[in-house]
């Protein structure tokens, strides 16, 4: 059994060599091989264009200036908690607003107090950084803790 095994190994090792060989078929020790020349795998032409694909969002993102949510909404007046329900549903129309207005979005998975919504919004989105585009913001990457994961359990 073990000679057998080794006799395997000796076969691998002889494919592999002679694929090698193939590849460096005429070329002595001292020349170089151009990499034109020994041609491109398909697996690396397949993903060409996904490559330059991710060199294009690079690119673009290089130049991109991150900005605060904030800023980005043009830096708005908001009323500081606590504040009655009445003004509380008032301001936390107006900034969803704004913030929908710059397509930036909030979410939240599970329902929160108002108050709790208004804070989360002053307090943690308008001191992320974003670029100037579409960005949105999920309550619960922010506070996994309060995630309810029922549906995932099925």
């Amino acid at each position: 059994m073990k000679k057998h095994k080794e006799n395997k190994d000796k076969d691998n090792k002889k494919q592999k060599k002679s694929g090698i060989d193939e590849l460096f078929n005429g070329v002595k020790d001292d020349e170089f091989i151009d990499e034109d020349d020994l041609g491109v795998p398909e697996e690396i032409e397949e993903d060409g264009d996904f490559i330059k694909q991710v060199k294009e969002f690079e690119k673009h993102h290089k130049k991109a200036k991150l900005i605060k949510v904030y800023k980005a909404i043009g830096e708005p007046d908001y009323k500081k908690l606590p504040l009655s329900m009445d003004v509380l549903k008032e301001e936390y129309s107006r900034l969803i607003g704004l913030l929908d207005n710059k397509k930036i979005y909030v979410h939240f998975q599970n329902e929160y107090p108002k108050e709790e919504r208004y804070r989360f919004i002053i307090e943690e989105v308008f001191n992320q950084d974003i670029e100037n585009e579409k960005s949105t913001f999920v309550y619960e990457d922010f506070h996994p803790e309060f995630f309810d994961g029922e549906d995932d359990e099925e």
